[in-house]
């Protein structure tokens, strides 16, 4: 037996609705869709995304290789799906940035990065009116897109042990508190 964990995923519809629902010729828009599209296909925590710098991400053939900051301070390097690699070509190319945070707020009345890192809190703030935006009426966190993602590996693979790698879990019963969907 087992216990699942609390957060709730977001249905494969309503991610699909969320994920399609950005308008990426605004800076803010595509910032946003970044970090739904990180969380989702990374299985990232939003701390790793709060501190993530662009130093951390190197351009290998057709997609990135990124090392995040895990639980702690474990260091993981991810390779990005192609749509994680489309969007983040998109941000890369609009923002221009070459240090720093690579999820930054933005300046009080303007569409220009401040060169400050979005906190946990902020990050949290974006799922929320991204998903209110898109039509969404459950309020989901950034947890919700790890959930998802990893319920979705184990369902689409039937691979428990590939799942916990995706995930980068220690324990496979870590794993499985995750399988919702």
């Amino acid at each position: 037996s087992y216990t699942t964990g609390i957060t709730t995923a977001i249905p494969k519809d309503q991610l699909t609705k969320l994920l399609s629902h950005f308008d990426d010729n605004s800076l803010i828009n595509l910032r946003n869709h970044l970090i739904v599209a990180f969380l989702y296909f990374t299985a990232a925590r939003v701390g790793s995304l709060e501190s993530l710098l662009v130093t951390s991400i190197k351009k290998v053939e057709d997609n990135y290789s990124i090392n995040i900051k895990e639980k702690f301070g474990v260091v993981s390097r991810i390779e990005t799906h192609p749509y994680l690699t489309d969007i983040l070509n998109k941000y890369l190319k609009a923002t221009n940035i070459k240090e720093g945070h690579l999820i930054q707020s933005v300046k009080k009345g303007s569409n220009v990065l401040s060169g400050k890192g979005l906190l946990q809190r902020n990050i949290w703030d974006v799922i929320k009116k991204s998903c209110k935006n898109a039509g969404i009426d459950n309020c989901y966190s950034p947890h919700s897109a790890r959930v998802s993602s990893i319920s979705n590996f184990i369902n689409a693979s039937k691979d428990i042990r590939r799942a916990q790698l995706h995930a980068r879990h220690k324990s496979i019963s870590s794993t499985v508190l995750y399988h919702k969907l």
